[in-house]
């Protein structure tokens, strides 16, 4: 039985300005009202991780461009400067869970905080696809799992999905053990 992530935030209620990264902090896009009050939303979920709040904060100041044209459009440029991010968009894994669009913005910004997660130079991977995507999808294997998010079983486990909401996920696995 597949539920849904206890780690959901209410849109409606987003608290700006807090002594933490919040979207004030980033240089947002072809944003709308709801797509910063999203980000926002989404810093709230990742920062209920140590590891995922040490990359929220090393990427502050960056860029965020929102992009709702593709499902496809998630990425970090290459040129370190920030994301593209499609915050309707979360990934729906092989065995029917979802990872949050949260969670998919959390990864993005582990290719651009941590070392080697943007290598032109990346050495291929036979489970990530290469090195690069193996830094950034392991970091956000473990922040997911403090965070409530499913596993990530591999660089081609998984199709973009939209969902209702920012933080919505699934995981399978949470849900057998919540009564």
């Amino acid at each position: 039985m597949l539920m849904a992530s206890k780690n959901a935030t209410k849109q409606t209620e987003v608290t700006w300005g807090d002594d933490r990264t919040n979207a004030n902090d980033f240089d947002m896009h072809n944003a709308t009202t709801q797509d910063a009050n999203n980000l926002e939303l989404a810093l709230l979920h990742l920062q209920g991780s140590d590891q995922a709040s040490d990359i929220v904060d090393a990427v502050s100041g960056t860029d965020v461009h929102f992009d709702h044209s593709s499902v496809w459009a998630d990425e970090a440029l290459a040129d370190g400067s920030g994301v593209v991010w499609n915050p309707d968009v979360g990934l729906q894994l092989s065995d029917g869970d979802i990872i949050s669009p949260a969670a998919a913005l959390g990864s993005e910004f582990a290719h651009v905080a941590l070392p080697g997660g943007l290598d032109q130079n990346a050495t291929d991977d036979a489970y990530w696809s290469n090195s690069a995507e193996a830094i950034a999808h392991t970091a956000a294997n473990e922040f997911g799992a403090d965070l409530g998010e499913p596993y990530r079983d591999g660089y081609d486990d998984g199709t973009p999905i939209v969902v209702e909401g920012v933080t919505y996920s699934t995981n399978g696995d949470l849900g057998a053990d919540i009564p």
